[in-house]
């Protein structure tokens, strides 16, 4: 018993108090929520071993933990708990109808980031007292049906991506893994209500929009009530490498479910039930670690020369009014860039030094492994870090404690996509991060 893990589990309402800016559009200024369409919480997992060492993991259903957001929100819990700063997790579901975290300056956006962090410390202070002796069980299973590789949409009317009938000529489609893995970790709890870990790749169903103004959590909401009305247990979201893919396409394909935010969440739901029913093995408890790592990476430069017309374009964008939305991206087209992001990601290079660090994370909770990565990770580095990991369970878990946008993979340079567009790394950052991810979790093991 001297090896049990105690976990506590606590969530909160962070819907803003009053309407605020919607993040995920490029333009969070331009996007005031009109109503509310589903609430959307914050969440926090306690996990504390026999020396009393904790960490707190808090997935939340926001668009991205940038550190203006995620920063001050761990000190104030840290300072509330006394677990230690890099032992707290700030983790965002990538929800695209929630709250900005883009633009701090904006009156409403520092009025939620209030609420949230207020709301984040009481909801960490109540899963430490919520800790309780546990056994953890993990399953896994293949779900081919619900994550996709991007598409994309050709001026002829074509789609070009994985399974879409035909490329139209000259189709500079994203052909790259899609991981279909659902990972599933349930802590069995003395005298109190189970609580279960759900670890899955898959973008933020898109139910946003330039003119979708309505707030909610996106899928999540329909799979959280799901789950914890048919199993009775807690439930716990944590985004996974997700940087290359949607899970619902537009056009019809057999492998593609009925368009639809809550079905998705329902029967992603369905999956996670069924894991729990069938596919549960123990793992062993024992040590509660987290090790931190500062990473630098080489800032890609070879764009340098449109910098200033980039800089330039962006400035025009952001003065056009809402209802103006296709003037402004037709000012960018014929300005020479793909979009309002592919000209703010070189004007952002252009400002940039030769490197920019960050850090990352890996933690331990017995025999389950954790990576916190602050940036989407392609499915190629979450698939590489979880068949290298040295743990038998291992949640790969992105944007985190910070966003640094596209990681995207040496293979995806080939083509002029979003995620390559939009980077601020040079080729091989991607691999070089899931390395040490990696070597990170052996050191932990």
């Amino acid at each position: 018993m001297e090896n049990l893990l105690k976990v506590g589990y606590a969530r909160v309402d962070i819907t803003p108090e009053q309407y605020t800016n919607l993040g995920g559009t490029g333009n969070d200024a331009g996007r005031m929520c009109n109503r509310i369409e589903t609430r959307i919480f914050g969440t926090c997992v306690a996990i504390t071993d026999s020396d009393d060492n904790t960490i707190l993991y808090c997935p939340s259903d926001i668009i991205h933990a940038r550190a203006c957001l995620a920063d001050p929100a761990r000190e104030a819990i840290s300072q509330a708990t006394g677990v230690p700063v890099d032992h707290i997790m700030i983790n965002a579901s990538h929800n695209h109808s929630g709250p900005s975290t883009s633009s701090p300056s904006l009156e409403t956006v520092q009025i939620w980031f209030r609420h949230f962090i207020k709301q984040m410390v009481r909801c960490a202070k109540e899963a430490m007292a919520d800790r309780k002796p546990a056994t953890i069980s993990a399953g896994q299973r293949e779900v081919p049906g619900l994550t996709f590789v991007r598409h994309y949409h050709m001026n002829d009317g074509t789609v070009a991506g994985p399974n879409s009938g035909s490329f139209a000529s000259g189709a500079k489609a994203h052909i790259t893994n899609s991981d279909n893995q659902l990972q599933v970790v349930r802590f069995c709890r003395e005298e109190a209500r189970d609580v279960v870990l759900v670890n899955w790749q898959c973008h933020a169903t898109s139910a946003s929009g330039f003119d979708v103004l309505a707030l909610s959590g996106d899928y999540i909401p329909y799979l959280r009530d799901h789950v914890e009305g048919s199993t009775g247990t807690h439930f716990a979201f944590f985004q996974g490498a997700a940087g290359n893919l949607v899970p619902r396409s537009k056009i019809p394909e057999e492998n593609a479910i009925e368009p639809g935010v809550p079905l998705y969440g329902r029967t992603l739901a369905d999956h996670v039930i069924s894991c729990l029913n069938e596919n549960m093995k123990p793992l062993a408890g024992g040590k509660v670690q987290a090790i931190k790592r500062t990473y630098t990476g080489m800032i890609d430069h070879s764009d340098d020369a449109r910098g200033a017309l980039a800089a330039e374009v962006l400035e025009k964008y952001l003065q056009y009014p809402r209802e103006q939305g296709k003037e402004a991206r037709k000012m960018v087209r014929e300005a020479g860039f793909n979009s309002f992001l592919h000209a703010m990601g070189i004007a952002r290079r252009a400002s940039l030094g030769e490197t920019l660090s960050f850090d990352i994370w890996a933690l331990r909770a017995g025999d389950l492994g954790f990576i916190s990565a602050p940036y989407e990770m392609f499915c190629s580095s979450g698939m590489y870090i979880k068949e290298n990991s040295p743990f038998p369970m291992t949640f790969v878990v992105s944007c985190c404690n910070n966003t640094h946008d596209y990681m995207a993979d040496e293979t995806s340079f080939q083509y002029d996509i979003y995620e390559v567009n939009t980077r601020r790394f040079a080729k091989g950052a991607a691999e070089e991060l899931a390395r040490n991810f990696v070597d990170m979790l052996t050191q932990l093991k």
